[in-house]
C-alpha cells in the first residue's frame, strides 16, 4: 500500500491547527493510499459534550454532526440536560437541510462575515451567527430577489422578514442578541 506524501500530511496539519484557532474541531482518520476522512464527531472530538452552536458549526462548515448522546443514561448513569441543546439543533439542522438542495451546497466561509455559510450559489445560502448581531453576506452573485428567513437553532421558530435584493454585499441585523440562523432563498428563479 503506497504511503500518503508528507507534503501533503503537513497541509491537512497547518489546516488543522487553522481550524482549531477558529474553534473548529474535526477528527481525521488517515487511510494509508486512500486519503482523508474528516468527521465531525463528539466521541472523537472530545468524547462527551457538544452544542447547539457545535452542531450549525459544523452544517454551515459542510460536515455532518455526529453527536454522542447520553439520552438513555447508561453511560454516565444519567442523562445530561445539557444535551437536549444538541439534540434538537441535529432535528432543525435535519429540517433545513430538506428546504435546499444539499447536493449542490457548498460551505463559504468567505461570503458571510460571520465564517459560517451553506450556499448553492445563486439559489440559498444558509448562514450561522453564533452570537447574532449584524453580520455580511456577500450576494453579489446573486441576481433577483431573495426571502429572508430568521430560524432559531434550537426550536426552530421562524421569523420571515422583507425580501432582499442580490447583487451585492448586504447587512443583516439578527432580530435577538442570541444565535440564529438565516436562511435566503432566491425568489425570482423560475
Amino acid at each position: 500500500m503506497e504511503k500518503l506524501n508528507p507534503d501533503y500530511l503537513q497541509r491537512i496539519h497547518q489546516r488543522l491547527a487553522k481550524a482549531r484557532e477558529a474553534g473548529i474541531y474535526v477528527s481525521v482518520m488517515l487511510f494509508e493510499g486512500y486519503g482523508v476522512q474528516f468527521l465531525s464527531d463528539t466521541d472523537h472530538l472530545w468524547g462527551i459534550g457538544g452544542d447547539a452552536t457545535w452542531v450549525w458549526k459544523t452544517f454551515t462548515r459542510g460536515l455532518n454532526p455526529i453527536f454522542m448522546d447520553t439520552y438513555d443514561g447508561k453511560l454516565l448513569g444519567k442523562v445530561r440536560q445539557q444535551d437536549d441543546g444538541p439534540r434538537r439543533a441535529m432535528g432543525q439542522v435535519l429540517a433545513l437541510s430538506r428546504q435546499i438542495n444539499l447536493a449542490r451546497s457548498t460551505p463559504s466561509k468567505e461570503l458571510s462575515s460571520t465564517g459560517y455559510c451553506l450556499v448553492e450559489p445563486g439559489v440559498s445560502y444558509v448562514v450561522f451567527a453564533s452570537e447574532g448581531g449584524v453580520f455580511d453576506v456577500d450576494l453579489t452573485a446573486t441576481g433577483g430577489l431573495l426571502s429572508v428567513e430568521w430560524l432559531h437553532p434550537i426550536n426552530g421558530r421562524s421569523l420571515t422578514a422583507e425580501t432582499v435584493a442580490g447583487g451585492a454585499r448586504r447587512r443583516f441585523t439578527a432580530p435577538a442578541g442570541e444565535p440564529v440562523v438565516l436562511l435566503l432563498r432566491n425568489v425570482s428563479r423560475t
